[in-house]
C-alpha cells in the first residue's frame, strides 16, 4: 500500500506469497489500519489526515531522517532509583516545576512573597495564597515564573536551584527507566530537540546506540559546531541544560530566545 494510493507493484508481489504468510499477513493489517486511519479523519480532518501519511512515510522510509521533539511528557515517564543519601527524583512539568521553586524559598522569604502576589491579585485584606493552584488561578504560568525568579539574588543562582529539581543526581549508581524513552529510542531518531532542561534525552540515546556520536546544542553559540561535527546525532535544547547553560524559564528569556536571529530556535524550525 502506497499510503492511500494502492500500488499495483506491491499488490503483484503480495500475490505471489501465501494467503497464511508473514508478508501477505503484514500487508493486509497495514491495509486495514490504513483504511481504519481515513475513515477516522479522511472527511473531517483531511489536513490531518495528510499529515500522519506524512509521518509514516518518515518512520517507514529506508533513508529516513527523524527527528523528534520533547517535551516534559517524557520526563515525567522516567523512573530512576538512586542510592541512599540522595533525595528521590520526579520528574516534572512545567507547573510541578514553579511549585518545586516555590518550596525551596525560605519560609521567612515565601510568606511576604505570597502576601505580595495576593495584593497585586486585588484580594483585600491580610489574604495569601495556599499553593500552586490558588496563584495560578490569578496569574498564568509565566508570570509567576518571573516573580520567582526574583526571590534568587542571581539568574545563576536560579538556574542552580532548577537543576538540582530537574536533573538525576550525578552517580555512578543511578539507574535510569523509561519504556517511553525505549519506544521513542526504537524509532531511530537522528536529531532530538527537546524543551527540557535534563539529561534524560542524552541518557537514553547513548544507552540505545552505545557506539553513535552525539552532539549537544545547548544555545546559539554551539550552533557552529552542529554541522561541522558531523555527529550521528545531535540534542538541541531549546530551553539550555541542567547544570551546563542558562535557562529559558520566565517571559523575558521567552523573549531573547525568539527575538534572537540566526539562533538555535531558527535553526530547529
Amino acid at each position: 500500500v502506497d499510503l492511500g494510493i494502492h500500488s499495483k507493484q506491491a499488490y503483484a508481489e503480495v500475490a505471489t506469497l501465501p494467503d497464511d504468510g508473514p508478508a501477505a499477513v503484514l500487508f493486509n493489517d497495514a491495509e486495514d489500519a490504513l483504511q481504519e486511519i481515513h475513515d477516522l479523519l479522511g472527511a473531517s480532518r483531511p489536513q490531518a489526515y495528510q499529515g500522519l501519511l506524512q509521518m509514516i512515510q518518515v518512520l517507514i522510509g529506508a533513508r529516513r531522517n527523524l527527528v523528534l521533539y520533547l517535551g516534559a511528557g517524557c520526563t515525567k515517564h522516567v523512573e530512576v532509583q538512586v542510592p541512599k543519601g540522595y533525595p528521590p527524583y520526579s520528574g516534572k512539568v512545567w507547573k510541578e516545576l514553579l511549585e518545586a521553586l516555590l518550596e525551596r524559598v525560605p519560609q521567612t522569604t515565601r510568606e511576604p512573597f505570597l502576601r505580595e502576589l495576593a495584593r497585586r491579585a486585588g484580594r483585600s485584606g491580610p489574604v495569601s495564597f495556599h499553593g500552586i493552584d490558588g496563584i495560578l488561578s490569578d496569574f498564568d504560568k509565566l508570570q509567576l515564573a518571573w516573580f520567582l525568579g526574583r526571590l534568587f539574588s542571581t539568574r545563576q543562582d536560579r538556574d542552580r536551584a532548577i537543576s538540582d529539581l530537574v536533573d538525576p543526581p550525578d552517580h555512578k549508581d543511578v539507574n535510569r527507566r523509561s519504556r517511553l524513552y525505549s519506544e521513542l529510542m526504537a524509532l531511530k531518531p537522528a536529531d532530538i530537540v527537546t524543551t527540557n532542561y535534563d539529561s534524560n534525552a542524552l541518557y537514553f540515546l547513548q544507552q540505545a546506540r552505545p557506539d553513535s556520536s552525539v552532539k549537544e546544542i545547548l544555545d546559539s553559540k554551539g550552533l557552529a559546531g552542529a554541522v561541522a561535527d558531523e555527529p550521528d546525532h545531535r540534542i538541541f535544547y531549546l530551553h539550555g541544560k541542567a547544570g551546563a547553560s542558562a535557562l529559558i524559564l520566565d517571559r523575558f528569556d521567552y523573549a531573547r530566545l525568539l527575538t534572537e536571529r540566526d539562533g538555535i530556535f531558527d535553526y530547529v524550525t
